[in-house]
Protein backbone atom coordinates (compact mmCIF):
# COMPACT_ATOMS: atom_id res chain seq x y z
CA UNK A 1 0.00 0.00 0.00
CA UNK A 2 1.12 3.76 -0.83
CA UNK A 3 0.05 6.94 0.30
CA UNK A 4 2.67 9.70 0.32
CA UNK A 5 4.57 12.06 -1.85
CA UNK A 6 6.85 10.46 -4.35
CA UNK A 7 9.38 11.71 -6.58
CA UNK A 8 10.99 10.27 -10.09
CA UNK A 9 14.43 10.28 -10.05
CA UNK A 10 16.91 8.43 -13.02
CA UNK A 11 13.92 6.23 -13.80
CA UNK A 12 13.41 5.30 -9.70
CA UNK A 13 10.85 6.04 -7.58
CA UNK A 14 11.30 7.40 -4.37
CA UNK A 15 9.16 9.61 -0.96
CA UNK A 16 10.42 12.81 -0.36
CA UNK A 17 9.21 15.99 1.33
CA UNK A 18 9.68 20.01 0.62
CA UNK A 19 11.96 22.13 2.32
CA UNK A 20 10.33 24.92 3.80
CA UNK A 21 12.48 27.67 2.32
CA UNK A 22 13.40 27.03 -1.03
CA UNK A 23 12.36 25.21 -3.94
CA UNK A 24 14.80 22.25 -2.86
CA UNK A 25 13.07 18.66 -1.83
CA UNK A 26 14.59 15.46 -0.06
CA UNK A 27 14.20 12.29 -1.70
CA UNK A 28 14.46 9.41 1.07
CA UNK A 29 15.59 5.80 0.94
CA UNK A 30 16.35 2.85 3.08
CA UNK A 31 18.22 1.16 0.25
CA UNK A 32 21.85 1.32 0.89
CA UNK A 33 22.52 0.97 -3.32
CA UNK A 34 21.85 4.88 -4.35
CA UNK A 35 24.90 5.70 -3.01
CA UNK A 36 26.05 5.47 -6.26
CA UNK A 37 23.28 7.94 -6.68
CA UNK A 38 25.16 10.88 -4.41
CA UNK A 39 23.09 9.83 -1.16
CA UNK A 40 24.32 10.91 1.88
CA UNK A 41 23.45 8.75 5.70
CA UNK A 42 21.43 10.95 7.65
CA UNK A 43 19.37 9.88 11.15
CA UNK A 44 20.25 6.51 10.01
CA UNK A 45 18.40 6.83 6.38
CA UNK A 46 19.80 7.85 2.89
CA UNK A 47 18.66 11.11 1.87
CA UNK A 48 19.55 12.93 -1.31
CA UNK A 49 18.44 17.06 -1.48
CA UNK A 50 17.58 17.87 -5.37
CA UNK A 51 16.14 20.94 -6.72
CA UNK A 52 12.56 20.35 -7.74
CA UNK A 53 13.82 20.78 -11.24
CA UNK A 54 16.08 17.76 -10.95
CA UNK A 55 13.27 15.27 -10.61
CA UNK A 56 11.24 13.55 -13.93
CA UNK A 57 7.87 13.83 -11.40
CA UNK A 58 6.67 14.59 -8.37
CA UNK A 59 2.71 13.02 -7.65
CA UNK A 60 1.05 11.91 -4.42
CA UNK A 61 -0.65 8.74 -4.26
CA UNK A 62 -3.48 8.03 -1.51
CA UNK A 63 -5.46 4.48 -1.31
CA UNK A 64 -8.90 4.25 -0.91
CA UNK A 65 -11.06 1.57 -0.30
CA UNK A 66 -14.69 0.40 0.23
CA UNK A 67 -16.07 -0.84 3.32
CA UNK A 68 -19.60 -1.41 3.79
CA UNK A 69 -20.56 0.53 0.84
CA UNK A 70 -18.65 3.86 2.35
CA UNK A 71 -15.61 4.72 0.75
CA UNK A 72 -12.87 5.68 3.46
CA UNK A 73 -8.92 6.76 2.52
CA UNK A 74 -6.81 3.91 4.10
CA UNK A 75 -4.03 5.22 6.22
CA UNK A 76 -2.07 2.83 7.24
CA UNK A 77 -1.78 -1.24 6.74
CA UNK A 78 0.01 -3.68 9.15
CA UNK A 79 -0.23 -7.46 8.65
CA UNK A 80 -3.68 -8.67 7.40
CA UNK A 81 -5.09 -5.03 8.81
CA UNK A 82 -5.76 -1.45 7.41
CA UNK A 83 -6.29 1.60 9.39
CA UNK A 84 -8.83 3.21 7.67
CA UNK A 85 -10.65 6.78 7.44
CA UNK A 86 -13.71 8.53 7.06
CA UNK A 87 -15.65 11.74 7.01
CA UNK A 88 -19.02 12.63 7.15
CA UNK A 89 -22.31 12.50 9.46
CA UNK A 90 -21.91 11.14 12.47
CA UNK A 91 -24.50 8.79 12.67
CA UNK A 92 -23.26 6.92 9.85
CA UNK A 93 -19.55 6.32 10.95
CA UNK A 94 -20.75 5.40 14.27
CA UNK A 95 -22.71 2.87 13.52
CA UNK A 96 -20.13 0.91 11.79
CA UNK A 97 -17.78 1.08 14.60
CA UNK A 98 -15.58 3.51 14.22
CA UNK A 99 -13.85 6.21 16.61
CA UNK A 100 -14.63 9.54 15.93
CA UNK A 101 -11.40 11.40 16.07
CA UNK A 102 -12.54 14.41 15.65
CA UNK A 103 -15.78 16.84 14.60
CA UNK A 104 -16.60 14.31 11.02
CA UNK A 105 -13.22 12.00 11.07
CA UNK A 106 -13.85 8.40 12.03
CA UNK A 107 -11.35 6.43 12.37
CA UNK A 108 -10.92 2.38 13.06
CA UNK A 109 -8.89 -0.89 12.23
CA UNK A 110 -10.12 -3.21 9.67
CA UNK A 111 -9.41 -6.92 8.10
CA UNK A 112 -8.32 -6.65 4.66
CA UNK A 113 -10.59 -8.83 3.65
CA UNK A 114 -13.46 -6.55 4.87
CA UNK A 115 -12.73 -3.89 2.24
CA UNK A 116 -14.99 -4.41 -0.69
CA UNK A 117 -12.60 -2.52 -3.17
CA UNK A 118 -8.85 -0.87 -2.84
CA UNK A 119 -7.39 1.32 -5.41
CA UNK A 120 -4.61 3.77 -5.70
CA UNK A 121 -4.71 7.65 -6.54
CA UNK A 122 -1.74 9.30 -8.26
CA UNK A 123 -2.43 12.83 -8.13
CA UNK A 124 0.90 15.07 -10.12
CA UNK A 125 2.42 17.92 -7.95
Amino acid sequence: MKSGNYALYKGREFEYYSNMFDNTITIISEDPDVLNLGFIIRHGIYVKDLNRNEVEELYAIRTYGIYKGQSVGIRAEENDKYHIEATGSEGTYERLGFDRIERGVYRKWVGKKDLEKVWEVKTLL
